[in-house]
């Protein structure tokens, strides 16, 4: 770590201890500080930024009353393990490294890469893809989890502190030892599977997850049968009602699902697009690359199979294409 990446991890620690005190009041002073960090060659970070401390100006504002209900819900250990591990070993010192390697590779390091995870993916070739990712500053790894938390992701989380996990789960998979296990790795955010605004599996494990201060999200594959619930509103408020961090959408069908055309689709992505103005619940996903937070969390995380190739090769291809 260099002089001016201790600086920047000093201030922001200084920063966060004052969020802690009093959450609510001194917000501002923790985005005012990370955005005078960040660089201005960011302009999807800063427009994030700055477009959340627009919103928490007002005590009124849906996003503000948001932000405070996760700060009650979610446990003072869990919220200072994922800032540790979120922006100061994902961003600060990623960024760093990001920089050095995208030099010597000619090519984008991104922030985030999504990674295959199901049966027919090796624990051993998993850990592979994750070491070389942090190897390039790869921040966060977004894993594919059809069969649940399971002890062998659990394992690569605890083996990999420094980094954060995304994990798409069915709901179902959830039950009290994966609750137990992601709360004591402590760098894993799991991503529910839900696919109707009534959803008693996804209530559960949200229930589990709430009852011990966790961090989690909700995920829908955009398609026929999802996209009333989604259009009218009623999927994103069961789940803010949940306690859902955020609404992470996906194009991929399932079995016996019916893909939007091209009509449905735009239509769906201007109703989503108003709900992002008005609902305090951000929706990631189809239209990521006009959204700032979309661009950290998903357009900008291109997608590894493990066991297929070095990771640095994956990128250089897709910077060529």
């Amino acid at each position: 770590m260099n002089l001016k990446s201790r600086l920047r991890v000093s201030a922001l620690r200084a920063a966060y201890a004052h969020l802690e005190k009093a959450p609510e009041a001194n917000v501002h002073r923790l985005l005012e500080a990370v955005q005078e960090l960040v660089g201005r060659d960011k302009p999807a970070v800063q427009a994030f930024l700055t477009s959340m401390r627009s919103h928490f100006k007002n005590p009124e504002d849906n996003w503000y009353r948001c932000y405070c209900a996760l700060w009650r819900r979610v446990s003072p250990a869990c919220m200072r393990r994922l800032f540790e591990v979120g922006v100061i070993e994902a961003g600060v010192l990623g960024a760093e490294t990001r920089r050095e390697r995208a030099q010597t590779l000619d090519c984008v390091i991104p922030w985030g890469l999504r990674l295959a995870a199901g049966e027919d993916v090796s624990a051993v070739a998993l850990d592979a893809a994750v070491c070389q990712g942090l190897a390039l500053g790869v921040g966060a790894f977004v894993l594919e989890a059809p069969q649940g938390v399971r002890r062998e992701l659990l394992t690569l989380c605890f083996a990999h502190p420094q980094t954060l996990f995304f994990v798409f789960t069915p709901a179902s998979a959830v039950d009290e030892a994966a609750a137990a296990g992601i709360a004591r790795v402590g760098n894993l955010i799991p991503v529910l599977g839900t696919a109707a605004a009534q959803d008693e599996a996804a209530d559960r494990a949200a229930a589990l997850l709430r009852a011990r201060g966790l961090l989690y999200a909700d995920w829908c594959r955009c398609t026929i049968q999802t996209a009333g619930c989604l259009a009218d509103g009623t999927l994103p408020d069961a789940c803010i009602a949940r306690g859902a961090a955020f609404l992470w959408l996906t194009d991929e069908t399932g079995e016996g699902e019916t893909p939007l055309d091209g009509t449905q689709r735009a239509a769906l992505c201007g109703r989503l697009r108003a709900f992002r103005a008005g609902k305090p619940l951000p929706i990631l996903g189809m239209w990521d690359a006009g959204s700032s937070l979309g661009a950290l969390l998903g357009a900008r995380c291109p997608r590894v199979v493990p066991g297929t190739g070095r990771v640095e090769d994956v990128l250089r291809r897709r910077a060529a294409d």
